[in-house]
């Protein structure tokens, strides 16, 4: 008791303390951003009663902000940076190795036994041999100080938070030391086999260059991993690399987040490789290929399927009302969604969405208890869309967030996306259906 209200005492003379400075508080609270706005904290008085049937509810989120205006902080862009999603961090930037196409050998010669650098990035590097070898010796550790050994025991994790090839290349462009294909990739593809079967990476990302088949053989390495968390492939047509590159996917242990954006892969394909997703992922990414029937069917059954553990799903770029007839079914997502206990977030951007798939959305929404973003961004819903959704706002018990900027609804009223943003917010229970909207 007497330990109980010495904290009392101490957080009044706190208390105290901020009514002090908020006078100090005022001018700087004028001269905020017009678009800004706060949160709101919401107390639900009801969540006091014990053993009652609605005990239960006291956890869930009873406050849903929806924002209506496109800004630099809220903007999904695609494709993602070595550091978002799945992976959240604040190392500066002087941890990067960039590799530069000018004079690759140097910029990787320099970074040796530097244990200040904990990503590698090259971009529009051209692998001959001498790159090669510097780049495995640099990426494996080779003739390391005692100081780097002891560093890198340590940090008991992946030597490399990520390793990123973008627009990389190991064609010849000498004809006379051309002969056969495999010598035109064999550097690109060495590096790929090293950097999987040395297994010292967190992060892989590749991205805008020519796949061969030697190439999707060599990713089948991705069976034997045990630190990549996360496997990144934009830019990339893997039409004929799938049915390999599942063969080393789908017994990964390791991997928790997969993104493959603007493949170029139609509903088969893309089929086949959500049929075949490691057990343990948490993130799956697959905006900018074509997710149909057979794509859906692999999708929805991986949020039925209760022992899997899927947190971010982002089906974004799939303009559900194609002119091809093969029209993305989203009653038959929003079915599955209602009974899902595992999703966070689920990105629904630029799919062509109007009132009538917002309904199916609503619907699961209100039997859903553990969605807490949903992104509707650059779609068709109109005032009638809006209206509706706030009608059932009252019934969602898990949302947290919706983002629904540059909608018809904008262009109705003006502001083509950039206009006043909103915040509504429901409260308790049992709170009132109609939505209250704060415009700033």
């Amino acid at each position: 008791r007497q330990e109980r209200e010495a904290e009392e005492a101490r957080l009044n003379r706190i208390q105290l303390q901020r009514n002090d400075d908020s006078d100090y508080q005022d001018s700087d609270a004028d001269n905020e951003d017009e678009t800004s706005y706060d949160e709101e904290e919401v107390v639900d008085d009801s969540s006091g009663d014990e053993g009652g049937a609605g005990g239960d509810d006291s956890s869930v989120y009873t406050t849903i902000t929806v924002e209506t205006t496109r800004t630099k902080e809220n903007e999904n862009r695609k494709p993602l940076g070595p550091f978002s999603g799945y992976f959240q961090s604040s190392t500066p930037t002087s941890t990067q190795i960039f590799v530069n196409a000018n004079d690759p050998v140097t910029d990787l010669e320099r970074a040796m036994n530097d244990i200040t650098k904990l990503s590698i990035f090259c971009k529009q590097v051209h692998f001959d041999q001498d790159v090669a070898a510097n780049f495995l010796k640099l990426m494996r550790g080779d003739g390391r100080s005692w100081e780097a050994i002891a560093v890198d025991i340590l940090r008991q994790k992946a030597r490399w938070d990520s390793i990123v090839l973008e627009e990389c290349s190991s064609q010849n462009d000498d004809a006379q030391h051309i002969q056969s294909d495999l010598d035109n990739e064999e550097y690109l593809n060495l590096v790929l086999a090293h950097i999987l079967a040395v297994d010292n990476c967190a992060y892989l990302h590749l991205s805008n260059f020519i796949w061969s088949k030697h190439t999707a053989w060599t990713m089948q390495a991705l069976m034997f991993s045990k630190s990549l968390q996360k496997l990144q492939l934009d830019l990339i047509d893997l039409t004929f690399a799938v049915p390999m590159l599942v063969r080393g996917l789908k017994p990964n242990t390791s991997i928790k987040c997969l993104i493959a954006s603007r493949c170029g892969l139609q509903d088969g394909p893309l089929g086949e490789l959500l049929e075949n997703l490691p057990h343990q992922l948490e993130e799956l990414r697959i905006f900018g290929n074509k997710c149909r029937a057979r794509g859906l069917a692999a999708v929805t059954g991986a949020l039925a399927d209760k022992s899997r553990n899927l947190k971010i799903l982002d089906l974004s770029y799939q303009h559900v009302a194609a002119d091809d007839g093969e029209e993305f079914d989203v009653q038959w997502l929003a079915d599955a969604l209602s009974r899902n206990t595992t999703l966070k977030t689920l990105d629904l951007d630029n799919d062509s969405l109007d009132d009538g798939h917002l309904t199916h959305i609503v619907a699961a929404l209100t039997k859903n208890r553990t969605l807490e973003e949903l992104m509707l961004n650059h779609n068709k819903i109109t005032g009638t869309g809006v209206a509706m959704l706030a009608a059932k706002f009252g019934q969602m018990k898990g949302l947290k967030k919706i983002s629904m900027y540059s909608n018809v609804f904008d262009e109705d009223n003006g502001t083509g996306g950039t206009g006043a943003a909103a915040k509504t917010t429901t409260t308790g229970k049992n709170a009132n259906p109609t939505a209250r909207t704060t415009q700033h």
